[in-house]
């Protein structure tokens, strides 16, 4: 078995999220500078739901403008792709249609809506939101694409429903994939079965009565191939809405939108939470000023390294706003979350494995020998050295993880039941 997957470097001076959890509200302020890019990116339609890959480079979102299907209410919501040359710029060289209508087999997005994505760290597998599509199980259902990227063009294969294990009858929507590709955060609609209109936003809104949403969680099993049966996440869930869950590349660190809590600044504002050691999740706390305001704060991204975010909200502080939800872009003095040099895999059989670590480019820097493992899941802590044992410098790093003699392309959700 061959697996391909991706891991972050970071050997600045590291922030900490235990320290985060002490600190009071205020401690960004001061240490992020948050800029509105402008049009092209934002226009005065609605911008919303920015993914950004891990090298930075390309960003996904959601919007309702020209240049969309055209449905009985307006613009539909499409999924939209900007481009640019490297990560700490602010202005995108490319921002077009991901499918757009005059394209002869427009298959991602529809006359209906189409909402907030995720992409797999290798970007081939595009998670997404569809709703009353053909082959939907309720309103909206989350969907995966599979993508091939040459140069700044993009193909897209295979349109696949996640299946009845994730998708109900209701609403799921705003997908988050973690690095190994294991487990999938994402908003479903209150399970009390309360009846709710179409999209808007990319989330749900109710008609007659209180919106309730929740952040669930579903893991892959590597033997049947399919999608588990989706779970609560009973510690970040209140009486109100929690929503766009957003899993960090450290995979340990989970931020979401809430409304349902008394530290808020109004609104929907940003929380986090932290998984420990023991697999439990600490107790969500508010992000704090100045990514949260006293208006809708909703849906955020980080690069590789953690420090540059991309996030969505209603705010009027900034200079560039162009009304309703725009994309914002903050810069950091410190990396939001710690380096990610954990290498995971599972294995089917008793078999010697090898791992190679490639820079972003591609080019080797190091492999290891791991010997003869047993079969299960394992795990296996980089030093973050070459093979010469020198250092390697801040950066996203790609490991390749061979077991036994045979390699078989990269495993991929290929088969849905």
């Amino acid at each position: 078995m061959y697996i391909r997957a991706f891991i972050i470097l970071s050997f600045l001076q590291l922030f900490n999220n235990t320290n985060l959890i002490a600190k009071t509200e205020n401690y960004w302020e001061g240490k992020v500078r948050i800029i509105n890019p402008g049009p092209p990116l934002n226009l005065d339609d609605i911008d919303y739901a920015p993914y950004i890959t891990q090298d930075g480079k390309y960003m996904f979102f959601s919007t309702g403008r020209v240049g969309n299907f055209i449905n009985e209410e307006g613009y539909s919501h499409d999924i939209w792709l900007a481009i640019k040359s490297k990560s700490e710029d602010s202005a995108f060289s490319q921002i077009f249609n991901l499918s757009p209508p005059d394209k002869a087999n427009s298959l991602i997005n529809t006359i209906r809506n189409e909402g907030s994505v995720c992409i797999s760290n290798d970007n081939k597998i595009l998670y997404f939101t569809g709703c009353n599509r053909n082959d939907s199980h309720g309103s909206c259902d989350i969907f995966i694409a599979l993508l091939q990227f040459q140069d700044n063009t993009i193909f897209v294969g295979d349109i696949i429903n996640l299946g009845t294990q994730v998708n109900t009858k209701n609403f799921e929507s705003a997908p988050s994939i973690t690095p190994d590709n294991m487990k999938l955060f994402y908003t479903k609609s209150d399970i009390r079965g309360k009846t709710y209109n179409i999209l808007e936003y990319g989330i749900r809104k109710l008609i007659d009565e209180k919106p309730t949403q929740d952040i669930w969680y579903s893991e892959f099993d590597t033997i049947t191939k399919i999608w588990k049966p989706g779970i609560p996440l009973s510690i970040i869930n209140t009486k109100n809405d929690e929503m766009a869950p957003y899993i960090c590349p450290d995979n340990k660190t989970l931020i979401f939108s809430s409304n349902g809590r008394k530290d808020g600044f109004g609104g929907l504002d940003f929380y986090f939470t932290v998984l420990d050691s023991n697999g439990e999740w600490s107790e969500p706390k508010n992000l704090g000023k100045p990514f949260n305001t006293s208006d809708d704060d909703l849906g955020i991204s980080f690069n590789g390294t953690g420090d540059i975010a991309y996030f969505s909200s209603k705010r009027d502080d900034i200079e560039g706003e162009q009304g309703d939800y725009d994309i914002y872009m903050a810069y950091l003095s410190e990396p939001f979350f710690k380096e990610a040099r954990t290498i995971s895999w599972q294995q089917l059989s008793d078999a010697t494995v090898l791992i190679d670590i490639y820079d972003n480019s591609g080019n080797p820097v190091n492999s290891i020998n791991m010997g003869f493992q047993k079969s299960g899941r394992h795990s296996f802590q980089w030093d973050g050295l070459d093979s010469k044992g020198i250092t390697l410098p801040t950066g996203v790093y790609q490991f390749e993880i061979t077991i036994g003699n045979e390699m078989p392309e990269p495993p991929r959700v290929l088969r849905i039941k």
